[in-house]
């Protein structure tokens, strides 16, 4: 069916410019519809992205383009899903972009890292283009295919040793990953024996980063016979390749050599994707997404994305501070939990589940319970605490005995060998770098971690939905993986129990380091984006935020739509607050963590671009209905209010992303900002020595300075709207 280009967009920009719309704004309404995948239909037929890029780029209105439109910011987005495509092409477009505005044609090819596919037809029409008249595009070319050159050799380098390791199984590289672990991780090479307890840690999250990648590439080539495991297959995996390393007196040197020299590739191995990731974040992400990158490709000194992390460590210790804070005054503190010499560890499960039971309900709308399947219902605090528990046990049963062994010995190998055998004397308990056990039997391990009142002697099926929460199915992984739909999958951290067959594997040098907050908030946010329960949690984020500036006296209406026909277009606006004759318009978007600067961009140029979009008509519509006294004066008491200046619209997100940039001309801020600065709680950003050294109630300051205090003279909207607009809230961290 030959698609009528014509009509699909040039009917709309007629339609806009005679409605009294510049063409220039038509034009950036028409791309802003394009890139959200709009029209959807035309008639009957539902139109898909072929048929949108084939409207869009050969729609007739484009020669009616001024050179402005070209350099606007939405532009090379809009660019990108060109360079992108290969299945329409339009004749001498790139030649008339670079001709007229070059940096919008660098903006695209940077963002659709185009330029690493170098047989792409796109890349290929770029490169033959004229670049006589512009050698500066002509020389960020050349960077262009510098850093290709220089990402294939990497490639090549982890291929190298990838085949080397083909005969492995996954369940052998998680063996060689443990062994790698205890040699490399928990003690970096020349050191003493010390554990990175900095959740943070670039030692362990590149490394734990790169073991990744090499599990999913086994996984997604391995037979799949290796799924139908056995005791006899997995005895035969640790005898061939990690008993040689616990018991080498016992083992024939032929096996002990072929298994050192597996080590030493699987080392190889890291190292080479050590070196890739880093030139993959570094150098790759940076200059296709970083706004600091000039044309040149320079990286900038500093950076929005170093600055998120700085932010991302004082909120990790303002929920920490938030739970002790309930731990103590729950009267928590004061009781005991286990046995004396676990108490400790198990307070500090505790109080880690509270800080991420807080920050799931208060900035993810989570509740007391959620539905796991079959409908089962738990607890959210249990299944927080069901994943410290597990790390605490494996800080007490692995890592802290093999830190005295290793004291000892000064071998990792020593060790691990004094921790195996540590185990057999004591029960014949599993003490290997990596543990294993049949379902039911790792269910009725955590069984104790699901007593309450109505089962004092624990829940079989809830312990077992626990660990189905945190199990990561690696046969499911590994069709994924070879599926060409790019769906999202469980990363290691978000569900480190490693199911093969019937068998549950863990790696305690994983369990231990790993931080388990981010884990639960993007196990729920991430991969649970299509759960029944994700829409009302939205939900209740705007209703818990209404009730947050209720307290403070504010008039609140959320979820507002107005009621006449001729401004349904404007769709329901969020929250709408009102005091001091200040008015707040609030558009809520509920996200995830993300860890890469690529993930970030298309969080702004999709998510936060189209908030951007929505608050713009929300805006307008009650700037006009406040004028033309359609509505709010009645609820607001708002017929004497006409000051455009005190009318605050925001975007508030979840993540911070993006933190204090605007879209569309309107703010961008984190929730967390928001509810910090109602409660008026930025010294909780801080550190502190209580923090660290004790959880005593005497010990806990929750005292506010005055220079911390960002109300001196008293809460007010316009003070609120000041601490926000100008980012006050932060001014405690070092930027």
């Amino acid at each position: 069916m030959q698609m009528d280009y014509y009509t699909l967009y040039q009917d709309f920009f007629t339609k806009l410019c005679q409605s009294g719309l510049s063409a220039s704004d038509a034009f950036i309404s028409i791309t802003h519809r394009y890139l959200d995948g709009l029209p959807a239909r035309k008639g009957k037929r539902k139109l898909n992205k072929n048929d949108r890029n084939s409207a869009f780029w050969k729609s007739p209105f484009w020669s009616e383009v001024a050179d402005d439109y070209f350099a606007t910011e939405i532009f090379p987005i809009a660019l990108t899903r060109y360079l992108q495509q290969d299945q329409v092409t339009q004749k001498d477009l790139l030649q008339s972009i670079l001709d007229r505005s070059p940096n919008s044609l660098c903006q695209a090819v940077k963002y659709s890292q185009i330029f690493l596919s170098p047989d792409h037809i796109r890349w290929q029409e770029i490169c033959s283009l004229n670049m006589n008249q512009n050698m500066k595009f002509a020389a960020f070319i050349k960077r262009c295919e510098e850093i290709q050159q220089e990402q294939s050799r990497l490639y090549f380098g982890v291929k190298v040793f990838e085949d080397e390791l083909e005969q492995i199984s996954p369940l052998d590289v998680l063996v060689y990953a443990s062994l790698y672990a205890f040699k490399h991780i928990i003690f970096p090479s020349g050191g003493q024996a010390k554990l990175e307890w900095n959740l943070d840690s670039e030692v362990f999250e590149k490394n734990k980063n790169a073991i990744e990648k090499i599990l999913l590439w086994k996984l997604k080539n391995c037979d799949d016979n290796f799924f139908n495991l056995t005791e006899q297959k997995i005895a035969k995996s640790l005898k061939n390749h990690m008993v040689p390393f616990l018991f080498s007196d016992d083992v024939p040197s032929k096996q002990k050599a072929q298994s050192e020299l597996f080590l030493r590739i699987f080392e190889q191995l890291v190292s080479a994707h050590l070196k890739l990731n880093e030139f993959s974040t570094n150098v790759v992400d940076w200059f296709c997404f970083s706004e600091g990158y000039n044309f040149d490709g320079e990286k900038p000194e500093q950076s929005q994305w170093a600055l998120n992390g700085k932010k991302l460590k004082a909120l990790h210790i303002y929920w920490f501070h938030r739970a002790l804070d309930e731990f103590i005054t729950s009267g928590l503190a004061k009781q005991s939990f286990g046995l004396p010499e676990n108490d400790e560890w198990n307070r500090w499960a505790h109080i880690k589940a509270i800080r991420t039971n807080i920050e799931l309900q208060e900035i993810f709308g989570l509740n007391d319970e959620i539905t796991v399947s079959n409908g089962i219902k738990i607890e959210l605090f249990r299944i927080l605490l069901s994943v410290e528990l597990m790390s605490v046990f494996y800080q007490n049963d692995f890592i802290l005995p093999f830190f005295r062994y290793y004291e000892q010995t000064g071998s990792w190998q020593s060790a691990l060998r004094d921790l195996a055998m540590d185990g057999l004397a004591n029960g014949m308990q599993n003490r290997f770098p990596i543990t294993f056990a049949e379902r039911h039997e790792k269910a009725k391990a955590l069984r104790g971690w699901t007593c309450s009142e109505k089962w004092p002697q624990g829940n079989q099926k809830k312990a077992e939905k626990l660990l189905e929460f945190w199990t990561n199915d690696l046969k499911s992984l590994a069709i994924h993986l070879r599926s060409p739909i790019g769906r999202p999958f469980p990363e290691f951290h978000e569900r480190p129990v490693l199911k093969i067959g019937r068998y549950l594997f863990t790696l305690p040098w994983m369990m231990c380091t790993q931080n388990n907050s981010t884990a639960a908030i993007n196990n729920l946010r991430r991969l649970g984006n299509y759960r029944k329960e994700r829409l009302s949690e939205t939900h209740r984020i705007e209703l818990r935020l209404a009730s947050a500036f209720e307290e403070h006296d504010f008039q609140v209406m959320s979820n507002f739509e107005f009621p006449t026909n001729d401004m349904k277009h404007v769709g329901e606006i969020d929250l709408i607050c009102f005091r001091d004759d200040h008015l707040f318009v609030f558009e809520i978007k509920s996200t995830y963590l993300r860890k890469t600067l690529h993930e970030a961009w298309f969080h702004q140029t999709n998510t936060l671009r189209k908030a951007g979009q929505q608050l713009k008509r929300k805006r307008e519509a009650i700037i006009y209905a406040i004028e033309n006294k359609i509505m709010f004066e009645k609820k607001f008491k708002l017929d004497k209010f006409s000051c455009r200046q005190n009318i605050h619209s925001w975007i508030i997100d979840t993540s911070i992303e993006y933190d204090h940039q605007y879209f569309s001309t309107f703010l961008k801020v984190s929730l967390q900002e928001i509810l910090i600065a109602l409660r008026n709680e930025r010294h909780l950003l801080k550190n502190s020595e209580s923090f660290f050294h004790s959880i005593q109630e005497e010990m806990f300051n929750k005292k506010r300075i005055v220079s911390d205090d960002l109300y001196p003279n008293g809460f007010s909207a316009g003070r609120f709207a000041q601490i926000i607009e100008k980012g006050e809230v932060w001014d405690v961290i070092d930027n």
